[in-house]
């Protein structure tokens, strides 16, 4: 979606191999083969250089060792951009608290704060959170 609102822009998915070969199959479908490519890879154990910004989008808990990782790979004024659902105000819980407390798909230490301070002890600065819509927000960090 980022891609096809922002004609300037590329992307790599950085995915196990089953997960790329699905995303691979969506991108030639959507005709997007020449901006959006796939590389299979582990998170946990690498994350390739060559990339401005760094996105990780509803994966989970990320620990602090991955986000140092990404910081290194990063060139100076790379970005790091985080999903953070926002919390909810009324009686319905926010995604993340319901998946948390219903089904235990999102472990602990995947909270908004938690979230900050782990881009902060991996060396990003001006770490911010953003609501960006009812259910969206992002958290973003900047390598200096």
């Amino acid at each position: 979606a980022l891609v096809r609102a922002h004609p300037h822009l590329k992307a790599c998915i950085l995915d196990f191999e089953f997960v790329c070969a699905a995303a691979r199959a969506i991108i030639r479908r959507e005709r997007m083969s020449r901006r959006v490519d796939t590389l299979v890879g582990d998170m946990n154990k690498a994350i390739p250089s060559g990339f401005d910004v760094i996105m990780f989008w509803q994966i989970g808990h990320i620990a602090t060792r991955t986000m140092k990782m990404a910081y290194e790979s990063l060139p100076d004024g790379g970005m790091v951009v985080l999903d953070c659902p926002p919390v909810s105000r009324g009686r319905t819980p926010s995604p993340d608290r319901f998946l948390y407390e219903y089904t235990s798909v999102r472990p602990r230490g995947h909270s908004k704060p938690e979230k900050i301070s782990s881009l902060k002890a991996a060396g990003f600065e001006s770490v911010k959170y953003c609501q960006t819509g009812q259910r969206l927000g992002v958290i973003t960090g900047r390598k200096r």
